[in-house]
């Protein structure tokens, strides 16, 4: 039976014996199938009473919707109960912890953090990977919850730490992310530091690498007049048609084109 009408023969076997029929499945049966049936008899509809409405086909698109969220928050609980169940004896079980986690979407983590925090005492999803395990995974489990811009702003300022710049975490970061993601990452960077990553660029690096990253901050990567062929030609004559290369020329290119349109390029 759908879970609806199971409750309701639970509500009528108490209104008929006035005796609840959990009690008289504790006489009758025991271990896991008692557990089983209880639970199924006494946790609540996933769908937040919806299900019975959508079976006798009554349901409009609002109450579809509603279904559809309501399940998301109850799969959410579940996983946040798993978690802690996961860190509650004297081992940790890892693998549980993995297998939540690293099958949601950051969208889905972030419904799994607000249960969390519901539930345990407004513990956040983080706090409790970061008291739960340590190392290597803490670290990617916490970069799974970041926002896209929360994350390029950590590692940039990781990649800033320490005697040195890890100039390849700074490419990558720079050379691999749309021109509206960089920007906010560049927003939130300045916000959580209270400093300029202009300046803190020409700090750590120089040359053609320091110009390449503030021109592809600073500058729109989109070219109005741009034709692919013309361009690539031109690159040509800066690289491979000349002696010496022409470093300026590449930048200019690179920074002052979209990802789009550089792909375009590099199949002309």
């Amino acid at each position: 039976a759908a879970k609806v009408t199971a409750q309701a023969i639970n509500a009528r076997y108490f209104a008929k014996y006035d005796q609840s029929l959990v009690d008289r499945l504790r006489s009758e049966v025991s271990g896991n199938y008692l557990r089983a049936l209880v639970t199924y008899l006494t946790a609540p509809d996933p769908t937040g009473g919806l299900e019975d409405v959508i079976a006798r086909g009554e349901a409009g698109e609002e109450e579809y919707r509603q279904a559809y969220f309501n399940v998301k928050e109850s799969i959410a609980d579940m996983d946040a109960f798993l978690l802690n169940f996961a860190a509650s004896g004297m081992t940790t079980d890892v693998g549980l912890i993995i297998d939540v986690m690293c099958s949601k979407t950051k969208s889905e983590l972030d419904a799994v953090d607000l249960a969390y925090r519901r539930m345990f005492d407004n513990k956040t999803l983080k706090g409790f990977v970061d008291g739960a395990l340590g190392g290597d995974l803490a670290e990617f489990l916490g970069y799974m919850q970041m926002e896209e811009e929360e994350f390029d702003s950590y590692v940039l300022h990781k990649a800033f730490k320490g005697m040195g710049c890890d100039k390849d975490v700074v490419l990558e970061i720079f050379c691999t992310r749309p021109q509206a993601r960089l920007q906010a990452s560049r927003d939130h960077y300045e916000a959580r530091k209270d400093s300029s990553l202009v300046d803190r660029l020409r700090k750590e690096l120089s040359g053609d690498l320091e110009r390449l990253c503030l021109k592809l901050l600073s500058e729109v990567r989109h070219n109005s007049n741009f034709d692919a062929d013309r361009i690539a030609t031109e690159l040509y004559a800066h690289g491979e048609g000349k002696w010496g290369t022409d470093e300026a020329g590449f930048i200019d290119v690179f920074s002052g084109n979209s990802q789009e349109q550089l792909q375009s390029i590099a199949q002309s």
